[in-house]
């Protein structure tokens, strides 16, 4: 991979280069603050001393208004450099030099400065020169008009060499560049360090998250991670634990498919080997296909009753939803099971009327369920109660029936299980466990609840869903009912 590419691409290669490049912006800019600010303050302090010396120069030549005079006061110009090491004084008459200044300085003024002198009397703005040497000089110049010698104007001439003050400036200009460039390179090595060391961190966790197999869903350890990532950690972990849920769920069904085919299978299979085993007339035979056939239709309805649970486990199903009149739907059940009841001395009442949205195939499916275990384990004589109502929000839908066999309430709870009877009248139908199981899971692709309460003499099965959907044809979101709950 080229260097560009990595940079693309890694995380670690565009922090470096973000912060390096941002370290260096910030750096460059207060440097170039910095730069601007001396080299300002250092062309003041020329200007400033070169601008004394104009002014002396100036005041000098003002008393000057004859070749004598001059003359007499050169000595005076002369003195003006004495003490500056860096000052050069000159002064011409005409074309002669009558004070030389550095030879640099007469070539500039003779070549460059003299048809700008004379185009422009008084005293000149001072101007920065580069000479052969490479040397910067600040030059101020003054002209004088003697009365006595008008053709020969006198120019006198100040020449600062700032070449020291400019390299001052080169050089610190140069040293906060380096500064700024090795700022730059160190701030961008140490993100790579510092992020290399959460880079590790990720590559241990991806190191055991490889080790993660449906057998070990081990949780990943965040405990040296960085908080940023500890979030994402977590969230690896509570799948992790939604995965280990479901396997074990899948498990748990699987084993229980397995031990609840086994039972109809082996009866087949010995009912058919005793019959196989000798001559038999046509009646017995037909008494065995009979019997294969019963369980035959067991093994079908169990096997449609595990796949819709195992559908609507997994969210495939969706409900239907509609306004249903849960009381007539009620009234229809209550008269499918009432020969049964008269049979077994049970009264079947049904009280209340409710009106709510729900898919009425389902939910007629979970009544039937819930009154066929009331007429099944009820004892005789009992009182069959349906309940219909509102509880806020939610619609309630329950049965109530008397019952000679004592429960506790964890046995209640766990009827909803799949396979699972309880009380010696199990035995006497031909139940397969499943239908509980069944009704809750309706419930949950309703977004509601089904739960069991052991009451005085007997046992109530209740179910609360929300009673109006917000979007037509979906299940409403399972939060409503805790929401419902609180209230």
């Amino acid at each position: 991979m080229n260097l560009i590419g990595w940079f693309r691409d890694s995380l670690i290669g565009r922090l470096s280069l973000l912060y390096g490049l941002g370290t260096m912006g910030v750096l460059g800019l207060l440097g170039l603050t910095m730069v601007l600010v001396i080299s300002s303050q250092i062309a003041q302090r020329d200007a400033l001393e070169l601008s004394r010396k104009s002014d002396s120069m100036t005041a000098i030549l003002a008393g000057v208004d004859s070749t004598t005079r001059l003359d007499q006061d050169l000595h005076l110009l002369r003195d003006l450099a004495v003490g500056h090491h860096n000052l050069e004084i000159g002064v011409m008459a005409g074309d002669d030099w009558l004070i030389r200044p550095d030879p640099q300085i007469r070539r500039v003024v003779e070549s460059g400065l003299r048809g700008a002198a004379a185009d422009k009397p008084g005293v000149q703005e001072p101007v920065i020169h580069l000479d052969e040497a490479g040397r910067h000089w600040l030059i101020g110049l003054a002209d004088r008009t003697l009365t006595d010698a008008p053709d020969q104007p006198v120019r006198a001439v100040a020449a600062l060499d700032v070449t020291e003050s400019r390299s001052l400036v080169d050089r610190l200009t140069a040293t906060l560049a380096a500064v700024g460039l090795a700022a730059a390179a160190l701030i961008g090595l140490l993100t790579w360090w510092v992020a290399g060391g959460a880079r590790a961190t990720l590559a241990r966790i991806a190191a055991s998250a490889e080790q993660v197999t449906a057998d070990a869903l081990t949780p990943l350890s965040a405990e040296d991670a960085p908080i940023e990532i500890r979030g994402l950690v977590t969230s690896i972990n509570r799948m992790l634990d939604r995965l280990h849920q479901s396997f074990a769920s899948l498990e748990h069904f699987s084993a229980d498919i397995a031990h609840e085919l086994r039972t109809p299978v082996n009866a087949m299979m010995t009912r058919t080997q005793v019959i196989l085993s000798r001559d038999r007339g046509a009646e017995e035979y037909r008494e065995g296909l009979h019997a294969s056939l019963e369980e035959l239709d067991r093994l079908q309805r169990m096997i449609t009753d595990m796949l819709f649970i195992a559908r609507a486990e997994r969210g495939l199903d969706k409900a239907r939803v509609v306004t249903i009149d849960l009381g007539g739907m009620a009234r229809e059940v209550a008269d499918y099971f009432e020969e049964v009841a008269t049979e077994n001395g049970q009264r079947i009442t049904i009280t209340g009327e409710l009106r709510a949205d729900g898919d009425p195939l389902m939910l007629r499916r979970a009544l039937v369920n819930l009154m066929s275990n009331a007429t099944r384990y009820g004892c005789a004589g009992a009182d069959i109660t349906v309940s219909l109502g509102r509880q806020g929000p939610l619609a309630r839908l329950s049965v109530a029936n008397d019952c000679d066999e004592v429960f506790t309430q964890a046995q209640i709870e766990h009827l909803f299980d799949r396979f699972v009877r309880h009380g010696p009248k199990a035995d006497q139908h031909a139940g397969l466990g499943l239908g509980l199981s069944m009704v809750a899971s309706i419930m949950r692709l309703h977004g509601g609840h089904a739960r069991g309460i052991v009451q005085a003499g007997g046992i109530r099965f209740e179910l609360c869903w929300p009673a109006v959907t917000v979007v037509p044809g979906f299940p409403v979101v399972p939060a409503t009912i805790g929401e419902a709950a609180a209230r």
